[in-house]
């Protein structure tokens, strides 16, 4: 056998015999002859199956190693896209305000790029009331000598506690705090003035709504007449663009924190400068270049894996060969998939048509400056490159469509001045263009379908039937007129969510081809791991046997020298007399 993959047949139990390292050294041996390389020179043509077995098993388990980190890749670019397979996640907005001392802002990617002129006229404030008329020289005061109870008012809601005999003042804090009732909504507290301690109850949420009354109390000096509201609950107010326009006209909320105002921003107010704020909206383009790089560069190793294990190679001799898994069906699907979502039409979109406006204005990546390098010899050749002046035109003329060809997840867009698209089933619908095709007869529709395939009708909306394509789309018609009428639904997938989806597909741990494939592997290792079991008991057994068969011959051959050497004397002796 080679160095490695030699066995060392010392492992062997062999009776009246002494060996060490492989070798075979017999007692009593005489005849000068070497059994041992004997043995060894048996046993090594005897072990070429045996090494051959192990070659095998070791290529398989080199693809088998291949294919599995081919299939982590493919779960970590997965696991990223899911921070970007929203429009909200790709798109990112910038808000600035002028004047963060008295507001700050955000933005998602709903708000527009523009600018706004926000006026805070009020904070939003909470509640407060502290019993100033009596107050507690300890914390562990009894408040309560026998049993008692409190009734406070929020929003209109009445809450009475039952406070049992020997209540302190910290367990009357505590009751409130944590029951069940109050303990989201009201608070309690102690303020200490320096020598006695106050009641305080305080909204746990601000606005005039969540104003606290203290309806009844019958504890000792904690009735409603001994409280003051040293802050009076109260709602945000704050005027938008000038509006209202009213020197005493506001919009008010009852919280500092603003987000259905202005559409995508979230307001929050910190104070009532009563001087205007602008607020200027942005799309944040480093951070959405970085997004589309990570996305590329994660893309590209992947890319460069499979080219590491596929290509085939010439040597000097212009002999080819190919790597570990050239010509795996499974890698090769892998590639084709990727090239196929990354270069086609993103799933749900349309050609733009200039001559009457219809279709999208951007629907592949290369419209975005995403092309993959066909230039032969090219450090980058076969991956996908970025031009990034032509992305960031892109951006700059249609941020939101640029953001769709991306991120776009199931966003259903009637296409017909008849329908109105109503929802679909995320992952269930397919993504695609939907034909809607209906009739309507005497004020009603009498019939539809969608794709061709009979739909599903409850008075105006029209539902695709289970296990067809269009599985859970909803649409409204809104044109009752007798007549027959076609028009398209278009659910929309961007790139991010067809890569997740196929991955997902390729990656499944029961049915995924990589799994598959993956699952074909470990049946043929283990295969030859049984017939490497095998040969290893062929060849112990074979080993044991020709140890026993040299060791009888190696006592006989002693024998025959022993009587040798006593002949020899007695010839001796008798040649001397």
């Amino acid at each position: 056998m080679s160095d490695s993959t030699s066995t060392d047949y010392s492992s062997y139990g062999v009776s009246n015999s002494s060996y060490w390292s492989g070798r075979v050294t017999f007692s009593g041996l005489g005849n000068g002859t070497d059994f041992s390389t004997i043995i060894d020179a048996t046993m090594q043509v005897e072990s070429h199956s045996l090494d051959d077995m192990e070659d095998w098993r070791s290529q398989w388990e080199t693809k088998s190693e291949a294919l599995d980190e081919l299939n982590t890749m493919l779960l970590d670019l997965e696991s990223s896209l899911g921070d970007m397979d929203e429009v909200s996640e790709f798109l990112v907005k910038t808000a600035n305000s002028t004047n963060t001392s008295a507001l700050t802002v955000e933005a998602d990617s709903d708000a527009k790029e523009t600018s706004h002129v926000v006026e805070v006229g009020k904070l939003a404030k909470s509640d407060i009331w502290v019993n100033t008329e009596y107050s507690f020289s300890a914390m562990d005061d009894v408040v309560a000598a026998s049993d008692a109870s409190m009734s406070l008012v929020l929003g209109g809601n009445k809450v009475t506690l039952d406070v049992p005999a020997g209540t302190t003042l910290e367990g009357l804090i505590t009751l409130v705090n944590n029951s069940a009732d109050t303990r989201d909504k009201i608070q309690a507290d102690a303020i200490y003035d320096g020598q006695n301690y106050h009641f305080e109850l305080y909204s746990q949420e601000t606005g005039t709504e969540n104003a606290i009354v203290v309806s009844n109390c019958s504890i000792p000096g904690l009735d409603p007449s001994n409280y003051v509201n040293t802050q009076k609950a109260t709602n945000a107010q704050l005027k938008v663009d000038g509006y209202p326009a009213g020197e005493d006209e506001w919009l008010e909320r009852s919280s500092n924190t603003v987000d259905d105002i202005i559409t995508g921003l979230t307001l929050d107010l910190h104070e009532a400068s009563g001087t205007p704020v602008t607020i200027t909206v942005g799309t944040d383009e480093d951070s959405i270049l970085a997004n589309v790089q990570t996305f590329l560069d994660q893309v590209n190793a992947i890319y460069t894996a499979i080219d590491t294990i596929t290509t085939v190679s010439e040597d000097d001799d212009g002999n080819a060969s190919g790597s570990i898994l050239t010509g795996n069906y499974g890698v090769d699907m892998v590639r084709q998939s990727l090239k196929e979502i990354l270069s086609g039409l993103a799933s749900g979109f349309d050609w733009y048509d200039a001559t009457d406006g219809t279709g999208d204005a951007y629907a592949t990546l290369s419209q975005l400056g995403i092309t993959t390098d066909s230039e032969e010899g090219s450090s980058t050749f076969g991956h996908l490159v970025l031009d990034e002046d032509e992305f960031l035109a892109a951006l700059d003329d249609d941020p939101d469509q640029v953001a769709q060809v991306f991120s776009a997840d199931y966003e259903g867009e009637s296409q017909s001045p008849n329908l109105t698209y109503m929802s679909c089933i995320s992952g269930l619908t397919k993504a695609q263009a939907h034909e809607v095709d209906y009739t309507i007869e005497g004020g009603k529709i009498v019939s539809a379908t969608i794709n061709g395939e009979k739909a599903n009708v409850d008075g105006w909306q029209i539902t695709g039937a289970s296990g067809t394509d269009a599985t859970g789309l909803a649409v409204r018609v809104d044109n009752h007129s007798d007549g027959t009428y076609s028009g398209d639904v278009a659910i929309k997938l961007g790139k991010v969510g067809e890569l997740a989806a196929k991955i997902s597909e390729l990656t499944d741990p029961q049915s995924g081809t990589l799994t598959i494939i993956s699952d074909n592997y470990s049946d043929i290792m283990s295969s030859i791991d049984d017939k490497i079991e095998y040969e290893n008991k062929r060849l112990d057994l074979l080993y044991q046997e020709l140890t026993r068969k040299y060791s009888s011959l190696d006592a006989l051959m002693n024998t025959y020298s022993s009587l040798q050497t006593s002949l020899e004397s007695q010839i001796a002796s008798l040649s001397s007399s």
